[in-house]
């Protein structure tokens, strides 16, 4: 298949890359800066600026990209992150609103943050969305795909948990101080924690690609979410630590606020009711097993 891949020198987009590519596809990767290859292709989102030779005889699109969602939210951060995802799936979307021959699928990346903080509540793609910042990004960022849905494409808005993999994302940060035991819960340890390797991320692709009757809005996350005490525990248990410094609350209260909130310490407990409904086998359902089988690689 022809995919065209945008984030794709991200933690997720690089993996993905990598997995279609040993898989025998063709993979197009839009990117901001000069490119450097024939699968490469020039886009600038917030000047609605794309290269439409990227979109031309192509069979999916997985859109990735976005402003990172770490660091202190000024509200030029925020901005940035709002219109980042905003900007650049409406230009998709209208690009392929006006082809002929459009993509058969547009798989957007979302995120569970649409929920909000559920604390223990369990929460399926039928779930209203939540409050706050991150619910907001997620709502218009979901929304923007409508040019594309109203051209009959099917789309597929991935609300992506929390991805697990050595190569990069919030694994990778935590093994240092985990590996020399300083690994600890946050704040109490009890908000939920709706996690996915990096493998059935990419295998969940694969499934949504192969299943039209997948549609719409999609958790991307294990069947069997846990807390960040349960997390803390099982991830020391994997490497033979000790978790005994917890990581108060207040500091990231004091230093990054909103951002901490509604990110470390935010409660989302997702389940995919939806891709197991259409029959996607987990590879991995719990996250001792998970941790494990990554830890080896």
């Amino acid at each position: 298949m022809e995919i065209l891949l945008t984030g794709s020198n991200g933690f997720v987009g690089s993996h993905l890359r990598q997995h279609f590519t040993a898989n025998n596809h063709r993979v197009r990767r839009l990117v901001r800066s000069q490119p450097k290859g024939d699968d490469q292709f020039l886009w600038v989102p917030d000047q609605q600026k794309i290269d439409e030779e990227a979109l031309k005889n192509v069979d999916v699109v997985v859109h990735l990209a976005g402003e990172n969602i770490l660091g202190m939210w000024t509200q030029k951060k925020k901005n940035a992150i709002m219109e980042s995802r905003r900007q650049s799936t409406q230009l998709i979307a209208q690009k392929i609103n006006e082809m002929s021959q459009p993509p058969k699928l547009l798989i957007n990346a979302s995120a569970i943050g649409y929920y909000g903080n559920c604390g223990d509540q369990i929460v399926d793609e039928t779930a209203s969305k939540g409050s706050g910042f991150l619910a907001e990004v997620c709502d218009e960022w979901e929304k923007a795909t409508a040019l594309a849905e109203e051209k009959g494409v099917r789309v597929v808005k991935l609300r992506i948990g929390i991805v697990l993999g050595t190569a990069g994302g919030p694994l990778q940060k935590m093994l240092l101080p985990f590996k020399l035991g300083l690994g600890g819960r946050l704040g109490n340890g009890k908000q939920y924690m709706s996690w996915i390797s990096i493998d059935d991320i990419a295998g969940m692709v694969d499934y949504i690609i192969e299943n039209d009757n997948v549609t719409g809005a999609v958790n991307a996350c294990a069947p069997n979410p846990v807390t960040n005490l349960e997390l803390t525990k099982t991830l020391g248990k994997a490497l033979f630590r000790p978790t005994i410094f917890p990581v108060p609350r207040f500091p990231f209260k004091i230093v990054a606020r909103e951002m901490s909130e509604e990110v470390m310490f935010s409660s989302t407990r997702a389940t995919p009711k939806k891709i197991l409904d259409a029959g996607y086998v987990f590879q991995h359902n719990y996250l001792q097993e998970a941790l494990k089988h990554l830890l080896k690689k």
